[in-house]
């Protein structure tokens, strides 16, 4: 009896030993899958950063006059299909995901509707026309009027009415006031008209074009830095590198439709600062996520994935996304002489396929977040 109790003992002791051993093994994979996923986050930081970069680099790095138009247009569908895929397959099902456990009422597509109409509004502002008469008038002399004109028929002066001393039926509709036509463009040269005054009528006229690359931008980035933020709380290696590589595709895309549209800025300053922003949104979010999920608690990481503000802002975002993608992109271009010329229909239909291309390539990336973990629909 005695060597049996020591012999089970011995075993007792042997699979005690044995459990502490894989608890120590277990802990120590553990620990070092953890920092391996730190690391691959860190380098994410990078990678996500340079792939944008390289999305917005050639058409920043090339002058628009060398582009040939051809390429403008498929280029400029191919950003719409993205950007579409972007407001309605990326955006809204994650944020009505995140929404739902707030509210049973569709609060996301209410949200996404606002966000629309303050691009719209913005628009509203913004929207005036430099052929406007009071601009016009502005520019031109001081001896320079914009009016009527009074004309006589045949080789006779112009006056001011009829002729007093004409005998016979006086022809009143002859002698009427006549408006003038709108001075052209090389009238206008010859008249030495204020420079800063064009200028400012020019400007006037690229104002809502500005206003929509802008709302571009602005929606992008916010989506971006959410992203960017996921990828940061995210502690499994395998989703991490899976997310990464998603991430990467889908902001070399992004990047490129930006990269087209901020070339149309004109002021250095606001096309460098929108470059700068675009290449950080990703990094951005990724940092703080990182810095949350190291010296946070696992509840602190749930709550900042989870987290209806994000939600809020990026069906903001999305709105702003869905109208002027809409209306500057895809009316803008629907409405070109050269597009809706009776002999245009291989133009109209590569511009079709382009922007199925571009809504097809946003589309599947987000398949590939989805199964990453990253999207939750």
């Amino acid at each position: 009896d005695h060597d049996e109790h020591a012999e089970d003992d011995h075993d007792e002791h042997e699979e005690d030993d044995h459990d502490e051993h894989a608890e120590e093994a277990a802990d120590e994979h553990s620990e070092e899958e953890h920092q391996a996923s730190v690391n691959l986050r860190i380098a994410a930081i990078f990678i996500t950063g340079l792939t944008t970069l390289m999305g917005l680099a050639p058409f920043l790095a090339v002058a628009a006059a060398k582009i040939p138009q051809t390429l403008i247009i498929v280029v400029r569908a191919a950003s719409a299909g993205t950007l579409l895929s972007l407001a309605l397959v990326h955006i809204l099902p994650e944020a009505s995901h995140k929404l739902e456990a707030v509210t049973p009422y569709p609060l996301a597509g209410t949200l996404l509707a606002v966000g629309v109409f303050l691009s719209y509004a913005v628009q509203l502002a913004f929207h005036r026309s430099s052929t406007d008469s009071t601009v016009r008038a502005a520019a031109l002399p001081k001896d320079v009027e914009l009016g009527p004109v009074f004309t006589a028929s045949n080789d006779a002066a112009t006056s001011s009415g009829p002729d007093p001393s004409a005998t016979g039926p006086v022809n009143y509709e002859a002698s009427a006031p006549k408006a003038s036509p709108l001075l052209s463009a090389e009238i206008v040269h010859q008249c030495c008209l204020d420079t800063e005054l064009l200028e400012a009528a020019a400007a006037s006229e690229a104002a809502p074009e500005k206003v929509a690359i802008l709302s571009m931008e602005a929606g992008c980035f916010v989506h971006s830095v959410v992203i960017g933020l996921g990828l940061g709380l995210n502690t499994d290696y395998t989703t991490t590198a899976v997310l990464v590589g998603v991430l990467s595709i889908h902001q070399f895309l992004e990047g490129l439709c930006l990269g087209y549209l901020l070339s149309g800025l004109v002021s250095k300053v606001e096309k460098a600062v929108a470059v700068i922003l675009t290449t950080l949104s990703v990094p951005a979010g990724a940092t703080a996520g990182l810095i949350v999920s190291i010296y946070g608690s696992p509840a602190s990481n749930d709550a900042a994935k989870s987290h209806p503000a994000l939600a809020i802002v990026q069906c903001l975002s999305g709105g702003l996304l869905l109208y002027t993608t809409l209306t500057n992109l895809v009316g803008e271009d629907l409405k070109r002489d050269d597009v809706l010329a009776p002999n245009a229909w291989r133009k109209r239909l590569v511009m079709g396929v382009s922007f199925l291309v571009g809504m097809a390539a946003m589309s599947g990336v987000a398949a590939g977040e989805a199964f990453s973990g990253a999207h939750a629909h």
